[in-house]
Formats: structure tokens, C-alpha cells, sequence
């Protein structure tokens, strides 16, 4: 059977609302992932081919370039408009932070993936892919090629770029050390095989079931598929043209050919590498270049209702900048039309309201998709044995959460906006748990002594701190981060007179990013903080409710014989409830979808019963500043890394008003 789209058939689009407070006050809509298959509502289909844009236009009639008619596949993508229908036109300006911010073009003009997110955020649904087949069993995956469809230099894209990408790339060892995980299935992380059925149908086929295949395929990890243009990568790889790629590498000075391939692989760096994104680089984004400049792709594959070609705007202008602090001024002054990263902390939202009429642009919100805003992770592998038993104590955790003022802390540093939970996924999900959700979140001191008194720590120094099991004060040293959220620091040093009312002695010691993550992937921390991406992302990133990654910070050890990552430590045996959820979220990777939700709930609830981390607030609305020239954009979007936020919501189709 074939399908145009895949979604969960019981739920569809589940609205939650934030706190209404001041000016944060927002509606946050959340989300369900696709699930069982089931036709995806289209938008109306273009009966015949409209317009273009005018510089197109304009080269046509001089002969320089084909008839649209015969630029657009047979079945172009149909955009429906967010507002209506555009015109053509404007060049947007947007801005980066230093040399290495890409993320930003997934965000914005990369996203152009087989499958893609629906606005909702509720299904997977065609893109490169005109339609797609799905077995029974979730072992193959076919999909169907829009036919005429064409890279940015007017090359036909086929089946044969994709198996290139396989065969070439990914089975080659020179310039692949170890396979794609989502290209993985079973215990032994089989790869699964792509086969060229005809030139616009390939198949993707899995020794076990791959339940999650095309979700992981809408995320910002499943572009690989769509990035290898055989017809001018072949010039670079030693299969296929070793003369020129020798000669390349001498004019390069490349030591390995690899260096030279990832050189030429760069969809950023390299203007000459076809792409099949609604805006090539004529400007590429290199490390000595003050901006990038993005000019409209001529054979670009979507269009809107009306048969006209996308997109709209003629071109983007990305000013690279040393700072955040300076992107902030030009979104302020105007000079950025559109921004959604780096500016949008809460130090900085009153400002960037209060300068809404002189820079001429709007607040877009985004609900976040995260859980928690701050996770606090006792570190329960510890390797000094004292420090272990104290954080393992149940006890122990219950009567420091009891002691934190979540309300105060919503109220002092976020006017409200947020409300006290625990890392938990949100209530529109099947496998949601309120007892997860909401347990231990009261701020009782007295229940908060009660309890440290229960796990053995009733014994205190003449300052008041508790003693551990060998008679020494309990201190612990709070490693923070300065970034990404600058937030957090002013938390810890509330929960820190919380927690040293009840004898509990916190140190916080802040850190860049960089040291932070190295003392966690090498076990050293006590206790560390960071954001819960599992509200609406538990099936992709499930770390605060076992220890699935290097990035459950409760349990690097545990950890480590799962899903080792970049950990620096020694993998120790998890005891028996997270082998048992281990095992669990196994299951659901070998298993169709229609099993998730009962298998995610019965994890749901083993981390219930452990309480392995403590939880702070929820995560408050995030905004994207927008010019008031520019029309069609979705508000709200859902704020997401795995969405990529705003590109489900077809930045190609984005204008200027006059």
C-alpha cells in the first residue's frame, strides 16, 4: 500500500497553555510523532505551471535558461500558504555567530530531506519523496522520486544519487569510519542495504524492524540521502575518476583524500556543489568570510497552489558575527529580518520588546519542546564510594526536591511563565505519566528534612550541614555551564539557599561548555544541569529516564554499555529496573509502531518509581523576531532542534509585502 503521509491514528494536534503572565505570556501548542500509516491531508494541487521569478523570467526570454515547464519535475511539491499566496522579490537578511554556526541553514534554507515534518509536527510526509511504501513488518521502506525533478545546476536527480550516496560513500571505508546509526538495526547494528528499483524508486531494507525509520529521517540527522550528486562528486572519488582526484588533492595540498572529499562535500563552504535547496550559495560560508549570500535556485522543485515556482525571496544574506551580543543589536535596529538562535534569552526578551517599533519587526512564538528547563543530575556512578551511596539514597533525592521553591523560582526569574514539573514527557502522549510529571514537586522543607532524617544523613556539624556515612559534611559541587542558558546560574544559586537550609552544602563551580562536557563524559561531576528535550522527543531522546546516552548525566556508567558515545569511563552494570528499560526501548527499535506507546509507558513508569534526576520548571515559550515586511510565516511554531525550527513551516515560501 502507498502512502503520501504517516501519522499516529488516535491523536493529532494537542494544544497546551502556558501560564498567561506579562508580556511572556504565550499559547503553547505541543505535539505527537508519527506513528501507525494513514493518508496525510494535501494541500491543492497546482493544475498547470504559474509563474516565475522575474530574473528567471527574464533569462528565458534571453535563452539562458529552460521553460520553467520544463525546470519543475511532473509532480512538483504543492506549498499551502500559512497567509496567502506571494510575490516575488526582497533579499532577507539574517545573521550567524562566528564560523561554525550551519545549524542555522538546516533552520532556514537546508531542510529539503525525502520525508519531511508537517507544520503540526504530528506526521511525516512527502518532500524529495513524492510518496513512500512502508511494509508491514517495518523492514522496507520504498520510496518514489519525483521524476524530472533536478539538481541546482539543471542535472537530473535520480535513484542513482542516493545509491552513490550508499554504495560509494557509505560502504567505502575510506570515507566512512563507521556506518549512519539510523542505516542500523538489532543487536548486532546490521546495516541495512539501498536498492535502485528503477531510476525514481529506491528501497531501503532492514534485517530487523526499523519502526523509527522515517522520523529519523524528518529530523536534521536524515539528510545524507538527498546530499551526494553523483554527477559532479564522482569527479573527487578514487572509484570512479582517481587521475582528477590525485591531481585535486596537489592543487589543495590535501595530505588525505578524505580531507579533499569533505572539502568538496560541504554544502556550505564549496559554491560549486549542486544542491537541491531553494537557495545556492554564491557566497560561500568559509573562515575568512564576513557574510554568506544564498541566490534562488532556478530549478527548484516546489510550488505554490497556483503552479507558481518558490520561492518568493530572491535571496538570503547571512552577516557572520564574533557575538551574540552584536546580532542582538542589529535584530534591535532592524538591520536582521529574521532570527530565531542566539538572541533569545531571558535576559534579553525585555529589550528586544521594548525595541519592537523601532526596528519595525514582531515576536514569533515557539513553544518549546523541551520537558524541564533545568534537570538537577546527582551523579549515581560516581567513583568515590561515599559520594555514590549518598546520591543512589532515593531518600535522599526525594528530600532535596521537596526542598526546592520551584514557585518562586517561576516567579523571580521567569514572571510566571513557567510552572514546577519534573522531566516528563508532555500529556498528550499515550505513554505520559502524572506521577512522573508531578511527584515530589511541593516546597516543604519539613518533608524535605523528614526525608534526608529517613535516608541516614539526620546527623549535622555545628554549621548545620548534614553529615554523610563517614561522618563528613555532605558537600556538593554543582557544575553549570555559562551557555547556553545564562539562567541557570541564577537558579543554582537559589536552589544552593534552598538545599543548605535543610544541611544539604552546594558549590557551584561554572564552566564553559566545553570543560563541562569533558567532566561529564569522564564521570567527574557530582551533580550537573542541564535541559530535558523529552516533552515531546522522548522516542528520540529518552536521557532523563534511563540512562540511554552519554547525555544522562544522572548515570555516565550505566550509560556507557548502552550507548557509550564520547564517554571517557568505565561501563559499569546498571542495576536490574534500567536493564529492564534498556531492554524495553530495544523493543521499540526492533519493533513496528503500533508497539511504542506501550512499551515507552512501562519505561515511563520504571523511571517514576526511581526518580533518577529532579527537576526544576517547565521549559517557557522561546520567540523568533521577525521583519513586519515578511508574511507567511507560522506563528507559533513549535520550537524544536528535531523539528528544525522554522523550516517545517517553509521558509520558501516566505515574502516581503510591498
Amino acid at each position: 500500500m502507498e502512502y503520501s503521509g504517516v501519522r499516529r491514528k488516535d491523536v493529532l494536534t494537542v494544544v497546551t497553555t502556558w501560564a498567561l503572565v506579562g508580556f511572556l505570556a504565550v499559547v503553547g501548542v505541543t505535539n505527537v510523532f508519527a506513528g501507525g500509516a494513514k493518508e496525510a491531508p494535501k494541500a491543492a494541487v497546482a493544475t498547470e505551471v504559474g509563474n516565475e521569478a522575474p530574473q528567471l523570467a527574464a533569462m528565458v526570454a534571453r535563452g539562458e535558461l529552460a521553460p520553467l515547464a520544463e525546470r519543475l519535475p511532473e509532480e512538483p511539491r504543492v506549498i499551502e500558504a500559512v497567509d496567502r499566496i506571494g510575490r516575488y522579490g526582497g533579499t532577507m537578511n539574517s545573521g550567524l555567530v562566528g564560523g561554525g554556526d550551519t545549524a542555522w541553514f538546516t533552520r532556514t534554507i537546508a531542510y529539503e530531506h525525502l520525508v519531511a515534518w508537517n507544520r503540526e509536527w504530528n506526521a511525516v510526509i512527502p518532500n524529495v519523496a513524492r510518496s513512500f511504501e512502508v511494509s508491514d513488518d517495518a523492514t522496507e521502506y520504498t520510496f518514489y522520486l519525483r521524476r524530472g525533478m533536478k539538481w541546482s545546476d539543471g542535472h537530473p536527480y535520480t535513484a542513482d544519487d542516493i545509491l552513490f550516496w550508499y554504495e560509494d560513500v557509505v560502504l567505502n571505508e575510506d570515507l566512512t569510519v563507521s556506518y549512519p546509526g539510523y542505516m542500523t538495526t538489532g543487536p548486532e547494528n546490521t546495516l541495512g542495504t539501498v536498492t535502485k528499483v528503477d531510476d525514481y524508486t529506491v528501497r531501503f531494507t532492514f534485517a530487523h524492524p526499523h519502526g523509527m525509520f522515517l522520523q529519523i529521517l524528518a529530523q536534521p540527522a536524515g539528510s545524507a540521502p538527498t546530499s551526494y550528486p553523483k554527477h559532479y562528486l564522482e569527479q573527487f572519488h578514487m572509484d570512479y575518476n582517481p587521475e582528477n582526484t590525485r591531481a585535486a588533492m596537489a592543487d589543495g595540498d590535501f595530505a588525505e583524500w578524505s580531507d579533499l572529499w569533505d572539502t568538496k562535500m560541504s554544502n556550505h563552504g564549496n559554491p560549486d556543489k549542486p544542491l537541491l535547496w531553494a537557495w545556492v550559495r554564491t557566497v560561500p560560508y568559509t573562515g575568512e568570510a564576513t557574510r554568506t549570500v544564498w541566490e534562488r535556485n532556478p530549478y527548484y522543485w516546489k510550488v505554490d497552489t497556483e503552479g507558481n515556482q518558490l520561492p518568493y525571496i530572491d535571496r538570503w544574506v547571512f552577516n557572520i558575527f564574533e557575538s551574540s551580543d552584536v546580532l542582538l543589536l542589529n535584530v534591535m535596529s532592524g538591520d536582521v529580518e529574521f532570527m530565531m538562535r542566539h538572541i533569545d534569552t531571558i535576559e534579553n526578551r525585555p529589550v528586544l520588546f521594548e525595541n519592537m517599533a523601532r526596528g519595525n519587526y514582531r515576536a514569533i512564538e515557539s513553544p518549546h519542546s523541551n520537558a524541564n528547563y533545568m534537570v538537577l543530575s546527582l551523579n549515581l556512578t560516581h567513583e568515590d564510594a561515599v559520594k555514590r551511596e549518598i546520591y543512589q539514597n532515593k531518600d535522599f533525592r526525594i528530600g532535596l526536591s521537596y526542598a526546592v521553591d520551584r514557585e518562586e523560582i517561576a516567579d523571580l526569574i521567569f514572571a510566571g511563565a513557567v510552572h514546577p514539573r519534573q522531566p516528563a514527557p508532555f500529556d498528550s502522549f499515550p505513554y505520559y505519566s502524572e506521577r512522573l510529571e508531578n511527584q515530589y514537586l511541593e516546597f516543604d522543607p519539613a518533608r524535605a528534612n523528614e526525608y534526608l532524617d529517613r535516608a541516614g544523613y539526620s546527623q549535622r556539624n555545628n554549621a548545620g550541614i548534614r553529615l554523610g556515612p563517614d561522618g563528613n559534611p555532605i558537600v556538593i559541587i554543582a557544575d553549570v555551564p555559562t551557555a547556553p542558558r545564562p539562567a541557570w546560574i541564577d537558579m543554582m544559586e537559589l536552589i544552593q539557599t534552598y538545599w543548605r537550609a535543610v544541611g544539604v552544602d552546594v558549590q557551584i563551580r561554572t564552566m564553559d561548555r566545553t570543560l563541562f562536557n569533558e567532566r561529564r563524559n569522564a564521570n567527574m561531576h557530582d551533580m550537573n544541569v542541564w535541559a530535558d528535550p523529552g516533552g515531546a522527543g522522548a522516542l528520540f531522546d529518552p536521557r532523563f529516564l534511563f540512562p540511554y546516552s552519554h547525555e544522562s548525566n544522572f548515570a555516565p556508567a550505566w550509560a556507557a554499555g548502552y550507548n557509550p558515545g564520547p564517554l571517557n569511563v568505565m561501563p559499569e552494570e546498571p542495576p536490574a529496573a534500567a536493564k529492564r528499560q534498556m531492554e524495553l526501548f530495544d523493543q521499540i527499535r526492533l519493533s513496528p509502531v503500533d508497539r511504542h506507546d506501550e512499551l515507552m509507558a512501562e519505561i515511563v513508569e520504571i523511571a517514576a518509581e526511581q526518580f533518577y534526576a529532579i527537576g526544576t520548571v517547565s521549559y517557557p515559550v522561546s520567540y523568533g523576531y521577525a521583519s513586519n515586511r515578511l508574511a507567511n510565516i507560522l506563528d507559533p511554531i513549535i520550537g524544536s532542534w528535531a523539528y528544525p525550527t522554522p523550516a517545517p513551516g517553509n521558509p520558501e515560501h516566505w515574502f516581503f509585502v510591498e
